[in-house]
């Protein structure tokens, strides 16, 4: 199987988390220099919610931003253990499968650091106050109705960004390049190397690399390769719901 890490061998590695987590570590001053006027608002929040911890000090706003995604979660009402990803790779450990990752821990590390500091502070923005916690569960309760029922409509329609409203739209143009289009390109290199090689694997990634354009769909495609969907059987109480 081919994820794009194997995030189950990464909780239980330490040394790597840690490693990791260095890449996320300001190489100069403290986060209040970077947060700015906000800093003291975004502390509070945060020590209210629990999540407050000294070390966010000397991390990138990007890791303050992530710390709060359970918090999201349990607002949803969801439960992040019964992730797709999750499952699958424990399953995957427990039958012994080969695992191939796409990226891994440290790419993935790696490439956070270099996310834009305009769009890091607007994704911290959107962090802080309860308003925007539940505005963002909202959205995860979305995400969740349309991954279960397989709504290839809903996804389509998604926008990682609007100009609009954001801090830098060019900014924000560079993170998408970087979160997506280059990602699924070498994501799609990962999958064609592999067939021409003759392997066989199934590969899982985020549901967004196969709606954001260039996808890894459109990409196969170009490639010459032909991309079907296949979809379960829907339930018939879902049927009947929408």
């Amino acid at each position: 199987i081919a994820p794009e890490m194997d995030t189950v061998s990464f909780s239980g590695d330490i040394s790597l988390q840690r490693k990791c987590s260095g890449y996320l570590k300001l190489q100069s001053g403290s986060a209040s220099d970077y947060i700015g006027e906000a800093y003291d608002r975004t502390r509070e929040y945060f020590q209210q919610k629990g999540i407050y911890k000294d070390q966010l000090d000397d991390m990138i706003p990007y890791y303050w931003a992530s710390t709060v995604s359970g918090l999201v979660t349990s607002a949803a009402g969801l439960d992040g253990k019964y992730g797709s990803e999750t499952i699958l790779l424990n399953l995957a450990h427990s039958e012994r499968k080969p695992i191939r990752e796409i990226e891994g821990g440290e790419a993935q590390y790696r490439l956070m650091r270099e996310i834009p500091m305009s769009v890091q502070l607007d994704l911290l923005n959107e962090c802080v106050g309860d308003d925007n916690l539940e505005a963002q569960a909202e959205c995860a309760r979305e995400l969740y109705k349309a991954w279960r029922s397989f709504d290839s409509g809903y996804f389509s329609g998604l926008s990682v960004f609007n100009e609009n409203e954001v801090t830098i739209p060019d900014d924000w143009k560079k993170y998408y390049d970087m979160m997506y289009s280059e990602r699924q390109r070498l994501m799609t290199e990962f999958i064609t190397d592999s067939l021409r090689a003759g392997e066989h694997g199934f590969v899982f990634v985020g549901t967004l690399h196969f709606y954001a354009e260039p996808s890894i769909i459109t990409l196969l495609e170009e490639a010459g390769y032909k991309a079907q969907e296949i979809r379960p059987a829907q339930p018939e109480e879902e049927k009947e719901a929408a």
